[in-house]
């Protein structure tokens, strides 16, 4: 069940993505023309991405490989295995780990969009791998590297992601 669970939450996750890069095209045409390339191009990259990995197990076998390739960042299905005898294990907590990365996510862009991504970025990050309790030296290099990255989208893309609507 932990499985087939995992693989309509997956296909809702690439839904989501593609219907996202889409309205990032689109929207991308209100940019001034030598600012618009990057957000087309991440958006169509997204959007094929997603759409390959949606129909894989209909995509003729040499194909199917290539996007289901493996990485070899370690041994996911290892992973997975122990994720559901782990599961079983874990901390009680009020609510599953999917609505909280669902509400945290929410959260996240309604804050961002208020106050700016750039001061909300590293407590989303920290607030999440405190959930999933990862070992605190990777929560600290990880919460400074997402302050490193918007301050890299805010100086030099010259996004304007340190304002939001309240400040």
């Amino acid at each position: 069940m932990y499985f087939k669970k995992l693989a309509y939450s997956e296909q809702a996750l690439l839904i989501g993505m593609m219907v996202i890069a889409a309205y990032m095209f689109v929207t991308s045409y209100d940019y001034p023309e030598n600012t618009r390339m990057f957000p087309q191009i991440t958006a169509t990259v997204t959007m094929v991405g997603s759409g390959l990995l949606l129909v894989r197990h209909h995509l003729p076998s040499a194909l199917q490989t290539v996007v289901t390739g493996s990485i070899s960042v370690g041994s996911f299905d290892d992973e997975l295995e122990d994720d559901a005898e782990l599961e079983d294990q874990t901390v009680d907590r009020p609510i599953g780990n999917e609505l909280f990365t669902t509400l945290l996510t929410g959260l996240y862009v309604l804050v961002g969009l208020s106050i700016g991504f750039v001061w909300i970025t590293p407590l989303f990050v920290a607030a999440y791998l405190l959930w999933f309790e990862i070992k605190w030296y990777l929560i600290a290099f990880l919460t400074a590297l997402s302050y490193v990255i918007t301050l890299v989208f805010l100086h030099v893309f010259n996004f304007n992601i340190d304002r939001g609507f309240l400040l």
